[in-house]
C-alpha cells in the first residue's frame, strides 16, 4: 500500500494536495490534523529526534534487559486494577 503523507494550508472550505498518479480515481481516505498556530510543519517533522532522544534515554536506562524477572514484570502490569470512574463492590 502506497501512503502520502503532507502538509498544505487550508484556503477557505477547500484544501488542495497534489496526488501521486496511483491515487487518480480511487477513493482514499483523508484525514486533517491541525498544526498549533506557532509552529509549522517543519516543527511537525522535528518530531522525530524527540523520539530518537527518548529511545536513547531507554537504553542508557538498560531498556529491557534492565528487567530482572520479565514474567513478574508482565503479571505486574496485567494486574486487575479499578477502573476509573468505578468503584469497587
Amino acid at each position: 500500500m502506497v501512503a502520502l503523507t503532507t502538509f498544505t494550508t487550508v484556503t477557505g472550505d477547500t484544501v488542495t494536495i497534489p496526488v501521486p498518479v496511483e491515487f487518480m480515481d480511487r477513493q482514499v481516505e483523508v484525514t486533517i490534523v491541525p498544526i498549533e498556530e506557532n509552529g509549522n510543519w517543519r516543527d511537525v517533522a522535528s518530531n522525530g529526534t524527540e523520539l530518537a532522544r527518548l529511545l536513547q534515554q531507554m537504553a542508557e536506562a538498560g531498556g529491557i534487559a534492565s528487567i530482572e524477572d520479565p514474567v513478574a514484570w508482565q503479571r505486574g502490569q496485567r494486574s486487575d486494577r479499578p477502573l476509573p470512574g468505578r468503584e469497587d463492590t
